[in-house]
């Protein structure tokens, strides 16, 4: 949306030619009443007849706001309808938080592939630098898990689901041939020479080698928890939020994995949701003609209101984060690296490549071609 054509004071003659100044698709029904919700954030307008009267505008974007859902981000109420959609004739689902991510299309699929490998490549890319490619997963993944909680709280308070936050393994697990005397199976192997002997050898059976990931045991959980607590100790940490406010997580959690696969062939861990589904009455809810059963066209428009509302929503909390951090360093000679990092002049704009790179659903993929 491009504001710059805009000043104080200006009429615009109708929707039509208002849309056409901001370079925006004129909508229709519920559509244009959240394209006319997100215009607010930026501009002020009154309303004569069909015209439109330019009040102010505003060098920050306005929050967010949805009154209905206690100030919630607006995007909410489509991952809600989206959820909806997936799990109608379903019991249970069983997903990876970066799974149910991809599956909401909150974010694309360079979000893992670059969260998991060397910022090498997108350094070489996008020309940014790796501790703000750090500092925008620290802060996005805590906004998506919120956005992702929000929405599940949401409909469970209508008790369409029950759900829980769980704990999820990836398991080596090994396995190996044995014989009836439960010894490792052996293979003979004879090989005749040129001169006619026999050279004999022997192989041992190799172990099969498998991932799986499930849902940690009782007891794994409790291994878990206790390397975390050993690890917490040797770094003087009080609890787990110590990690992330002194930037040693990624640290951390290498050596609680090490740890873990040695003890018990747990390569990582990570966070899963288990939804229970009231599936009679999310069935009855999807089929209500007042719920607007999710068309194709229904279904990509709550996809791109969803990706677009995360996109302006990381961007403002960046900008917000921007204008702290500028407070801090010439107001109080806050000096600390994150505080210069986030002052930075090209922040905002850095944040911006990330956004369309990371989270942005048009994006082009950076996983190299198999």
């Amino acid at each position: 949306m491009d504001i710059d054509q805009l000043e104080v004071g200006l009429i615009v003659k109708n929707y039509k030619e208002l849309c056409k100044l901001l370079g925006e698709e004129p909508k229709k029904a519920n559509s244009k009443k959240a394209q006319l919700k997100e215009w607010n954030r930026y501009f002020a307008h009154e309303n004569q007849g069909h015209k439109f009267i330019i009040t102010d505008i505003y060098d920050i974007p306005k929050d967010k706001v949805d009154l209905r859902t206690n100030n919630r981000a607006a995007y909410i109420e489509y991952i809600e309808d989206l959820l909806i959609s997936i799990l109608v004739n379903k019991k249970k689902l069983f997903l990876s938080r970066n799974g149910i991510l991809r599956l909401l299309k909150m974010i694309n699929d360079n979000y893992t592939y670059v969260k998991y490998n060397p910022y090498k490549e997108i350094q070489e890319l996008i020309d940014v630098d790796k501790d703000e490619i750090r500092d925008f997963y620290n802060t996005t993944d805590d906004l998506l898990k919120r956005n992702i909680e929000t929405a599940l709280d949401g409909l469970r308070k209508k008790r369409l689901i029950s759900w829980n936050k769980i704990t999820t393994v990836c398991f080596i697990n090994t396995t190996i041939d044995k014989n009836d005397s439960n010894m490792i199976r052996v293979t003979k192997h004879e090989e005749i020479t040129e001169e006619g002997d026999i050279i004999v050898s022997y192989d041992t059976a190799q172990p099969l080698i498998r991932e799986i990931h499930r849902k940690a045991t009782e007891e794994e959980t409790r291994l878990i928890d206790s390397v975390e607590r050993l690890l917490l100790d040797q770094y003087k940490y009080t609890d787990i939020s110590d990690i992330y406010k002194n930037r040693t997580a990624e640290k951390f959690y290498k050596q609680a994995n090490s740890i873990l696969l040695d003890k018990a062939n747990i390569d990582y861990y990570y966070s899963s949701y288990e939804i229970i589904c009231n599936d009679e009455y999310i069935l009855k809810k999807y089929n209500d003609p007042n719920y607007l059963r999710l068309s194709n066209d229904k279904t990509k428009l709550n996809i791109d209101m969803i990706n677009t509302g995360i996109i302006n929503r990381i961007e403002d909390n960046a900008n917000k984060r921007h204008m702290k951090a500028i407070e801090s360093y010439v107001l109080k000679n806050d000096t600390r690296k994150l505080t210069k990092l986030r002052s930075n002049e090209a922040y905002l704009t850095n944040t911006n490549k990330l956004t369309e790179t990371l989270i942005d659903i048009n994006s082009k993929s950076l996983k190299p071609e198999e």
